[in-house]
């Protein structure tokens, strides 16, 4: 999972702090050819850089990449899905919200976008719809997905 991607493209002094400072990270380590190692919310980081110019002073930010297994593992992050529905009863219509955990799979899935065919779709239309019932309302009415990646930090990421 690339996380930090707001700072990719950041150029700082190649000397290791300025690169440290400018992700947030601690621990930082040379790893190779302008690669390096992290850690972040307590976990291990690959960091991508290429040379800015040819004395190679400043380094850009190419990438920062997270191992899923290590964030789950920890219990840094965790995928979200919240769900806007609505439902009918007549002329009178209420509006609900709930947020739910979500695997890896169906998040994927439905990063792919909401489609009839999709099991990830049919399940939220299911439920929704046993939702509208057992609360007393005739019908359901219109509903949207919002997913959500939340990490130590309390900061929502996309994934």
């Amino acid at each position: 999972m690339d996380v930090l991607q707001e700072k990719y493209g950041t150029v700082v002094k190649n000397d290791g702090v300025s690169l440290a400072n400018a992700l947030g990270v601690t621990d930082l380590w040379h790893a190779g050819n302008f690669m390096f190692g992290a850690r972040l919310w307590g976990v291990e980081v690959d960091i991508a850089t290429e040379p800015v110019g040819e004395e190679a002073e400043e380094i850009r930010v190419l990438s920062v990449r997270i191992e899923d297994a290590a964030l789950q593992r920890e219990g840094i992050y965790r995928r979200k899905i919240g769900i806007t529905y609505r439902m009918v009863l007549g002329p009178e219509t209420a509006e609900s919200y709930i947020e739910l955990p979500i695997s890896h799979e169906r998040y994927t899935e439905l990063t792919l976008g909401l489609r009839p065919e999709s099991k990830a779709w049919q399940s939220i239309y299911d439920t929704l719809k046993a939702l509208t019932v057992l609360q007393g309302y005739e019908a359901l009415g219109s509903w949207s997905v919002e997913l959500t990646v939340k990490t130590a930090g309390g900061k929502d990421d996309d994934d």
